[in-house]
Formats: C-alpha cells, sequence, structure tokens
C-alpha cells in the first residue's frame, strides 16, 4: 500500500486530529490539516439527497416530531413501622 493510499485511509476514517495522531504512532508524521485537504482532494461519491419525510407524515412546519410527555407516577411513601 502506498504511503498516499495510507494516509487517505487514515483521514477518510479519523479526519484530522485524530488521523494526526495515529499517523505519528505509525512513524508517518502528517498535519491535521493536510489530512483534511486530502479528504477535500479526493473524488468521493456523491450522497443521494434523503426525501422529505415531513410531508409524507402530515406536518408542514418542518419541525421533528416530540415525544409523548411520560406519565408521572407517584412514588411510593414509605411506611414505617415502629
Amino acid at each position: 500500500m502506498s504511503l498516499q493510499r495510507l494516509l487517505q485511509h487514515i483521514a477518510l476514517a479519523l479526519g484530522g486530529q485524530a488521523g494526526e495522531r495515529l499517523a505519528e504512532r505509525l512513524a508517518t508524521p502528517v498535519s491535521g490539516p493536510t489530512l483534511l485537504r486530502l479528504i477535500r482532494s479526493m473524488d468521493l461519491p456523491k450522497v443521494p439527497e434523503l426525501p422529505d419525510r415531513t410531508a409524507a407524515a402530515g406536518r408542514t412546519d418542518r419541525q421533528a416530531p416530540t415525544a409523548p410527555e411520560p406519565h408521572h407516577h407517584p412514588r411510593p411513601t414509605r411506611i414505617h413501622q415502629t
């Protein structure tokens, strides 16, 4: 595996700072910003857009649904017997 390919794998897996630390341990010092530039220079596949699920759920305000309020059960009281 070439050094370029190794750095691409590190950059894609860990990103900048974490990739920089791993590369240092592998005796291939490289800066975090360099790893990020490497990612930007790669010909990566485009991520398809996700469908708008708010319309399918009948919402038009584009807000995420909220969870229902939890039911509050009173705590049982302890009866101290003396």
